[in-house]
């Protein structure tokens, strides 16, 4: 939160002690985004104060550019996840498994990823599990699907569920970096998601820029859309439905960047090197390098 890391980012100058903040989401629903006077002057602290700034993505590090907070002040260190040694197989099927794992909020367009799955038209059921405020309204709106859905509500070890999908599906406005996403990724799962925050940074850093509208795009590890593009996505998951194949190779994929960049011991690596750096203690570095 902005307010947190100003107090945290004055407290640190007075008491000459250096104070880390992360950016924990980007675009619509990045903190730096927050406007008035008195959010301008909490802006203008943590610019000013702060030691580091996290980035988790890409996107991130470049906001933080955007408003004035220095080169030297940014550092990038994603979100990390658990990467299994191995992960189960998925037996054929013409039934299609397609999950979403996450919060029932109005940035995360739970409602394009219904009407996606509806327009699709492919043979099996979408998962939704999380909880929030769009609960009721998604479920009205589920109803007209056509197509089969489920709602869980909170799932407290996501796992299995992931292990036993075909497809990850996000369609966020805004993301920082989705551990759901990486969870999926981490497990093999072929992954579909918005041109947003994060998304990017995990399944197709390479694009450059994000597909026209009513196209997907095939990233290294994964499909990308433009934000709030429906058609896309369901020609996305049509794609995905016609081709074990793809669905394969995208998985593959996808855990082998995780493995390469979101291994927890990798990120946690970083924040202590990060911390001791900024101690100036060396010999405050634990554990293996990555």
């Amino acid at each position: 939160v902005l307010g947190a890391a100003a107090a945290a980012a004055l407290a640190g100058k007075l008491a000459g002690r250096p104070v880390v903040a992360r950016i924990s989401s980007t675009g619509s629903t990045s903190d730096l985004l927050v406007s008035g006077r008195a959010f301008g002057i909490q802006r203008a602290l943590s610019r000013r104060f702060l030691t580091r700034v996290v980035a988790m993505s890409d996107q991130a590090a470049e906001e933080c550019r955007r408003w004035g907070y220095r080169t030297e002040q940014i550092v990038r260190i994603p979100n990390g996840v658990s990467v299994p040694d191995s992960v189960p197989g998925r037996a054929e099927s013409e039934e299609l498994e397609v999950v979403y794992l996450g919060g029932l909020r109005r940035e995360k367009r739970v409602d394009l990823v219904i009407e996606a799955w509806k327009g699709a038209g492919c043979r099996g059921r979408l998962t939704i599990a999380g909880e929030g405020g769009e609960e009721d309204r998604l479920r009205r709106l589920a109803q007209t699907a056509g197509q089969p859905v489920r709602f869980l509500g909170r799932v407290e070890d996501p796992e299995p569920l992931l292990a036993c999908c075909d497809i990850f599906v996000l369609a966020s406005d805004a993301e920082g970096m989705s551990n759901a996403l990486l969870e999926a990724m981490a497990l093999g799962r072929a992954c579909i998601a918005t041109y947003v925050g994060g998304n990017v940074d995990a399944l197709g850093p390479e694009l450059g820029a994000p597909p026209a509208a009513g196209q997907y795009a095939v990233g290294s590890a994964g499909l990308l859309v433009r934000m709030g593009d429906a058609v896309a996505l369901a020609a996305g998951l049509q794609a995905l439905a016609r081709s074990s194949e793809l669905r394969g190779s995208l998985g593959r994929a996808a855990r082998e960047r995780c493995l390469a960049q979101f291994r927890l011991e990798a990120v946690a690596e970083s924040y202590r090197r990060l911390y001791a750096d900024l101690l100036g203690r060396p010999d405050a570095i634990t554990g293996p390098r990555p």
